[in-house]
């Protein structure tokens, strides 16, 4: 998102910002100071977004992946501490 404000000059809409801040849903309007970007306003920079936007999806994805990892690691690591203990 700040690569798309500095190199662009483009922002989310605000509420979105909100909720992707607080939720991590990702923005689906992008405005610059001419107005909200569509493919019809601006097709180049829509496909520019469009791009950082699966960009982010697959970083979020890795991101939950390596979570669930890591917490079914731990779960397995209590699980053969349990198993110790018991026998």
């Amino acid at each position: 998102m700040q690569t798309l404000a500095e190199e662009d000059g483009v922002q989310p809409d605000p509420d979105e910002t909100i909720l992707f801040l607080e939720r991590g849903i990702i923005p689906t309007q992008y405005y610059t100071e001419e107005g909200k970007v569509t493919q019809q306003s601006d097709p180049a920079l829509f496909k520019r977004i469009m791009s950082r936007v699966e960009d982010l999806k697959k970083s979020q994805s890795v991101e939950t992946a390596e979570s669930k990892d890591a917490k079914r690691e731990t779960t397995q690591a209590e699980a053969n501490t349990r198993r110790r203990y018991i026998c």
